[in-house]
């Protein structure tokens, strides 16, 4: 999700590899093999990128990679009940965020749903 947010803001085209994280694909021994630190990652022209949370500022009124990772990560403290009333902070600009285009676009909701239609 956070690739394909950051993928949409500079408008690169991309094809979409949906994978069930939930099913843990990166910790089977195949994909270890190819990525020992076992994250997710992104292959392009035969280069592996990363995945990497650490990201030591997300300040100013530009998008940043590290607000690319602020969605996704909200998203799942929602799934599993924290109360996030506590970081309205973190609330304003989860907001902000999700009214971008780029943002919306790439939320795996729409993904889902996009999916789905292909298939019908």
């Amino acid at each position: 999700w956070i690739i394909r947010t950051y993928l949409n803001w500079k408008e690169i085209d991309y094809e979409y590899c949906p994978v069930n994280s939930l099913e843990s694909f990166q910790k089977k021994e195949e994909y270890s093999e190819t990525n020992y630190k076992v994250v997710s990652t992104l292959k392009t022209d035969g280069i592996l990128l990363s995945q990497s949370h650490s990201v030591k500022y997300c300040a100013c009124d530009e998008v940043t990679f590290g607000k690319c990772c602020i969605l996704p990560q909200v998203y799942d403290t929602n799934r599993f009940g924290i109360d996030m009333t506590k970081f309205p902070l973190i609330q304003r600009i989860t907001n902000d965020l999700s009214e971008l285009n780029a943002f919306k676009e790439a939320h795996p909701q729409i993904k889902s749903i996009a999916l789905l239609k292909r298939k019908i």
